[in-house]
């Protein structure tokens, strides 16, 4: 029952990242739809509703176990480390938009973004990965490596429009800081 909890407060806190700090992407679902025919736009819409029902899967799963009221979800070793990933992983989410709101400048260095020019996307794949450790279910592997290719392909996209708008100084940020942790 604690656990299920845990999961739940885990997904409760992203509240702070679409309702309250809800940063705008130059790649968002909603962007890249306006900007492409009715197909793609389609497609698109597709891919979005399928990640949602990926990214919420651990939500209903520990709901469902809540209510059903079971005793564990995991062993306690498990999901101890499936909940550290998910804690770091909010966490960097968390002040990876506190940085990019507070900064002053064209091209945010501060915080987490000295370590990755992506630490929102990063912890979110964090978070996703300690509740995929948790429950182990193949299917939300399988749906994680399409998920981490749908958020690449739009970081790809951003990247690309954010040298096209600031240029030489995004340029050498790029070339300084590796996209994720590592090249």
């Amino acid at each position: 029952m604690l656990q299920s909890l845990l999961i739940i407060f885990i997904y409760s806190s992203f509240a702070i990242d679409f309702l309250i700090w809800p940063i705008p992407s130059e790649a968002s679902t909603k962007s890249l739809i306006k900007k492409n025919s009715r197909v793609i736009a389609l497609l698109l819409a597709l891919i979005f509703i399928l990640n949602i029902i990926f990214y919420l899967s651990p939500l209903f799963l520990a709901v469902y176990h809540l209510l059903k009221n079971s005793s564990e979800l995991t062993s306690k070793g498990q999901f101890v480390i499936g909940f550290t990933f998910a804690i770091v992983g909010r966490l960097t989410s968390l002040f990876g938009s506190h940085a990019l709101r507070a900064s002053t400048t064209l091209v945010c260095k501060k915080s987490v973004f000295r370590f990755t020019r992506n630490p929102i996307s990063l912890g979110m794949h964090l978070t996703v990965f300690g509740t995929l450790i948790i429950f182990n279910l193949w299917y939300l592997w399988v749906a994680f490596l399409l998920y981490l290719l749908n958020i690449h392909y739009k970081i790809m996209i951003e990247e690309k429009e954010l040298i096209e708008k600031y240029g030489a100084p995004y340029k050498a940020y790029c070339s300084l800081t590796p996209r994720y942790l590592i090249w």
